[in-house]
């Protein structure tokens, strides 16, 4: 633009033309001045909204810059909560505490929210006499609020929330003020989505690695390699679906020459499943080595009829279980009321437990509702399926345990339901026919090289379909 010598022009002899001049220059240059500080507001939000920020900052940074852009009083942001309908307050610029706090305001009590919500820009002139702000009449004349521009942000044509401008005089927002406006919110509406996708990654980022912590600690529970025993090759294998689980398997040597082996799988995945496996296999251990300190005590046997129920152990209780399947049936029954005290109601696992006598001769074991493992003896697959309920569902529950004799080269194949669930593409299940043809096809090789064997056939049934659940394995072979 040519430079106006405003002095020469202002001189007593100008004409009428020069002023007409000098007043449509002096017009141009506030223009130009108000589309200059517009481009610089839009530039500024879209550079700061463009950033990686948080979305309270997002919202921070819309009212205040939109309020400044036109030259507003005050300014608020809410955001639209779709299950309840609120329209919940997130930012402020230049209300007062008092106000901020007057109340709840909702989608559905005003045409004027449900207006902006579809992408309306709605400008009231005077907030004290208009209908839609009857509600808290007494509130907006305390703050000294006038005239009002309400905003829709809106994402994809569905609306997000509302951004309102005020003004403490009467004004009429012009259709520049309008457009700026319109244009902050529009790029204010995109950033909120962005600022809540960049909230949803990072707070998935963390828990992935919480996760992932998660599931190390879960490995570390269940036992890398088998206790060395005379007589018996045992070998144990876990497979997980998802970082963590509800699947475990678990020895444990007794003092007395016992050894408890038990394969369970709480119901549920993730962390709560997790949670619970950790739980029950704690109290598994708990009780295994109360049982058979108890079953070390001088005082003489206490006789148990059937259906009565077993003492507690207190600080003085002197008793012995005489028999195998009581020392069992007591230790899987103390188990259960743990579970069933101390886990969230509807939660409940299925629990093998299995207790081998120091010769490795006998074998006495309970199955709480469990996939029956599989005793391959001779050219027979007998199930091991004696026992109860699953664990979690009643505390007053009664177990009833079972003891055979292991032969030499008897094997024993214990899962989880992941093994017979395993699905190939045709929605087929490796099931258990094929579980027991898998351990026949494997009753040459060591008790690991078995249990590798089972799980690498059942992969190769599934092909690339991918797992839907975790998958315990664990192969005892009584070799003398």
């Amino acid at each position: 633009m040519p430079d106006i010598d405003h002095n020469h022009l202002d001189d007593e002899n100008a004409s009428p033309a020069a002023e007409a001049v000098v007043q449509a220059a002096a017009r141009l240059d506030r223009k130009v001045r108000q589309l200059n500080r517009d481009l610089s507001s839009v530039r500024e939000t879209s550079r700061l909204l463009t950033a990686p920020l948080d979305l309270a900052q997002v919202l921070e940074i819309v009212v205040k810059t939109v309020a400044q852009a036109i030259g507003a009083d005050a300014a608020g942001l809410r955001l639209l909560e779709q299950e309840t309908g609120e329209l919940v307050l997130k930012a402020t610029w230049g209300l007062s505490p008092e106000y901020i706090k007057k109340g709840p305001v909702t989608a559905g009590e005003s045409t004027l929210n449900t207006r902006a919500l579809r992408g309306e820009a709605i400008v009231v002139n005077d907030m004290r006499t208009d209908p839609h702000f009857q509600r808290y009449r007494t509130e907006i004349a305390r703050e000294g609020l006038v005239s009002n521009l309400t905003l829709g942000l809106t994402y994809k044509d569905k609306g997000i929330g509302t951004l309102r401008i005020y003004q403490k005089r009467r004004r009429r927002f012009s259709p520049s003020d309008i457009s700026i406006a319109q244009t902050v919110a529009a790029q204010s509406a995109a950033a909120i989505i962005n600022a809540r996708l960049y909230k949803e990654t990072l707070e998935a980022d963390r828990m992935a690695r919480q996760l992932h912590l998660a599931g190390d600690v879960q490995r570390h529970l269940i036992p890398r390699t088998a206790p060395a025993i005379p007589g018996l090759d045992l070998a144990g294998h876990y497979v997980p679906c998802y970082d963590v689980g509800g699947d475990f398997y678990d020895y444990i040597p007794l003092p007395n020459g016992h050894l408890v082996v038990a394969i369970g799988d709480v119901m549920g995945k993730g962390v709560p499943a997790s949670l619970a496996m950790a739980s029950l296999r704690s109290s598994l251990r708990a009780y295994a080595e109360l049982i058979d300190s108890i079953c070390h005590c001088d005082a003489p046997p206490l006789e148990i009829r059937p259906n009565e129920s077993m003492p507690e152990a207190g600080s003085d209780a002197r008793f012995t279980f005489t028999e195998p399947e009581t020392q069992l049936n007591e230790l899987v029954r103390r188990v259960n009321q743990m579970f069933c005290r101390d886990i969230t109601f509807g939660d409940f696992a299925t629990l093998f437990c299995a207790r081998i006598s120091p010769d490795r001769r006998r074998l006495t074991y309970c199955n709480c509702g469990h996939e029956p493992p599989i005793l391959l003896r001779d050219d027979r697959a007998i199930d091991l399926a004696e026992g109860g309920i699953v664990i979690g569902v009643d505390k007053d529950s009664r177990y009833r345990s079972r003891t055979i004799e292991l032969k030499p080269q008897d094997m024993i194949v214990m899962y989880t339901d992941g093994l017979a669930d395993a699905a190939n593409f045709r929605q087929e299940y490796f099931g258990r026919d094929r579980i027991i043809a898998a351990a026949r096809e494997s009753r040459g090789l060591t008790a690991d090289q078995a249990a590798k064997n089972i799980l690498w056939l059942m992969r190769k049934f599934t092909g690339l379909t991918r797992r839907g659940d975790d998958t315990a394995l664990v192969v005892l072979k009584r070799t003398e």
